[in-house]
């Protein structure tokens, strides 16, 4: 009895040394998970989140005591961009599907019209989605309108012009004006300026101020029928209305040239040289210098047929003297001999 009463003692001792021990280990598990961090993913992935959900509603700035987040900048540049395509893709699709018996450069002007107003309305719906006020930025927009406003002067001077250009249509898509004597075709109206092409195939990029401060001659603003002038000289000998009548006969048979208005030779001036006579025309521009080429042509053969002398310049040198000229005629000496004396007739 004795013998058992002392195991169960020396168990139960055991027992408490085990539970004494448990205790401490998972002591020292407490002390070094404090010390030693563990990797985990999941704990990596959510640190990670927070960090850029953080990031994300980070404060930019903030005016008049509201904040401007990261968030709203990036969201409100996306829907920009966005929107800006829209406009694009919506303006052109508007000009295809209800301007398309428009001419062309009135259709093109409505086009850029319709985008302004698109891109304008997407940009009021933005700042209304993100509760942004356009006040909040007044007094950042304020001190960097003293900064750029001599800068950006040729630039919304450009802007205005093009908006100008686009309501008043001095200047269409399509049409051939002349800038600094040089013809050009409008290909395209811009914001800021006009890209036209010339004859020789290079573009030329064209400010939209130039367009409305400079003189412009528009060859089409209205048609593209333009009078063309021939000037013909003949020689004073020649008899004017049988050169009249060829010159007539010669632009009546031309088929590109239009009857109405009727083409008209003028008997223009006595000139030193000749006798000057012009011939005007109409005809479509697109076919004016094939028609010109053509004519002269033309009035070369008839007039080479007639025996019509075209005049070229003449000098009559008057000498006046008071006795009669002296002429002398002189051999010219052999090689090696000396020069001898001419005889005077």
């Amino acid at each position: 009895m004795k013998r058992l009463a002392a195991w169960i003692e020396l168990s139960q001792a055991e027992v408490a040394d085990i539970d004494r021990l448990r205790t401490a280990h998972s002591r020292l598990q407490e002390e070094i998970g404090a010390q030693v961090n563990l990797f985990s993913w999941r704990d990596a992935f959510a640190r990670a989140t927070d960090a850029v959900a953080g990031a994300w509603r980070y404060e930019v700035f903030s005016v008049q005591d509201q904040p401007v987040r990261l968030n709203t900048i990036l969201a409100g540049l996306l829907l920009v961009v966005f929107g800006h395509r829209a406009a694009h893709w919506a303006s052109a699709l508007l000009a295809r599907t209800l301007l398309r018996r428009m001419a062309i450069g009135r259709r093109a002007a409505w086009q850029t019209l319709w985008f302004y107003a698109l891109f304008l309305a997407e940009l009021l719906t933005a700042s209304s989605l993100f509760r942004i006020s356009l006040t909040q930025f007044s007094v950042v927009s304020g001190a960097l309108a003293v900064g750029i406003g001599f800068g950006s002067q040729n630039l919304i001077s450009n802007f205005i012009s093009g908006v100008i250009l686009l309501l008043e249509r001095p200047v269409n898509q399509g049409d051939v004006i002349e800038i600094d004597g040089l013809q050009v075709t409008v290909e395209r109206l811009g914001a800021r300026s006009t890209i036209v092409r010339t004859r020789d195939n290079t573009q030329m990029i064209v400010p939209n101020s130039r367009l409305l401060e400079q003189p412009v001659v528009n060859w089409t603003l209205s048609d593209d029928i333009v009078r063309r002038r021939i000037a013909v000289g003949v020689a004073y000998e020649s008899p004017t209305r049988q050169v009249a009548a060829l010159l007539q006969g010669a632009v009546a048979s031309m088929e590109t040239v239009r009857k109405d208005p009727v083409p008209l030779v003028v008997f223009a001036d006595f000139g030193e040289n000749s006798l000057l006579f012009e011939l005007y025309f109409w005809v479509s521009l697109a076919e004016a210098f094939t028609a010109e080429n053509e004519l002269r042509h033309r009035i070369a053969g008839v007039f080479a047929q007639e025996r019509i002398v075209m005049a070229f310049p003449q000098r009559d040198v008057h000498l006046g003297t008071t006795k009669p000229l002296e002429v002398m005629i002189r051999r010219a000496p052999a090689e090696g001999a000396a020069p001898e004396n001419g005889a005077s007739l």
